[in-house]
């Protein structure tokens, strides 16, 4: 009788990979800066930079009670405050989330501005103080008669302390121009009046000229 043999083999043990590890999203205001002011009815445009291994899926960004949430980047937001929020200082608040829902916060504070810090905006106008009502059979205090304004002192005419010059060269075609030279009393502004023969050349009142031909007479003609 012959004897058979089998030979068995076992099979390859099947690896299961396992989930692969995901780390928190990271999230930090990029602009404004830490410290930073905003007047009342300016808007400021705060900038979040959100970054994941697997990727962001939302970034939530909260001040003053209102939130805006943004679901691609750039995520940069927008916000400003009113008159009532002046004096005051907000927390701004973005809250990022990666796509397992994992979350990050980034926080940053910022000051809006008192009404009188800043230039433009109108001041209240103050309540008038009501005259108060004599009493019969009394007489009422003299009033002050108020003061007068100073007069203020006259200002001197400007007065000329170096010569104006004129660069350039004097030629059809070219163009000259005039250095107003030095003045005493800092005018605000000169005016220009070029000759011509010493006499003033009509449309030539700027700073620079551009040389032209004299103009020449019409000639008359006779009939042979």
């Amino acid at each position: 009788m012959e004897r058979t043999t089998f030979r068995t083999s076992v099979p390859p043990s099947v690896v299961v990979p396992g989930k692969p590890d995901d780390a928190a999203p990271t999230a930090a205001f990029t602009d404004p800066a830490p410290g930073a002011t905003v007047a009342v009815g300016k808007s400021l445009s705060p900038v979040v930079l959100a970054r994941d291994d697997f990727g962001i899926s939302k970034v939530a960004f909260s001040v003053a009670g209102t939130t805006t949430t943004l679901t691609r980047a750039p995520y940069e937001f927008a916000w400003a405050p009113t008159a009532a929020d002046a004096g005051k200082v907000f927390t701004l608040t973005a809250v990022a989330t990666d796509s397992s829902g994992q979350t990050a916060t980034a926080t940053l504070d910022v000051r809006v501005l008192d009404l009188p810090d800043y230039p433009g905006y109108p001041t209240a106008t103050p309540i008038p103080t009501a005259t108060p009502t004599p009493t019969p059979g009394t007489t009422p205090a003299p009033t002050a008669p108020p003061t007068p304004a100073p007069t203020p002192a006259p200002v001197a005419a400007p007065r000329s302390t170096a010569t104006p010059i004129v660069l350039g060269t004097p030629e059809v075609g070219e163009t000259v121009i005039c250095l107003p030279g030095s003045w005493k009393g800092e005018p605000d502004a000169y005016a220009y009046q070029w000759l011509r023969a010493g006499t003033p050349d009509r449309g030539c009142d700027g700073e620079q000229l551009r040389a032209r031909p004299r103009r020449q007479p019409p000639r008359s003609s006779r009939a042979a």
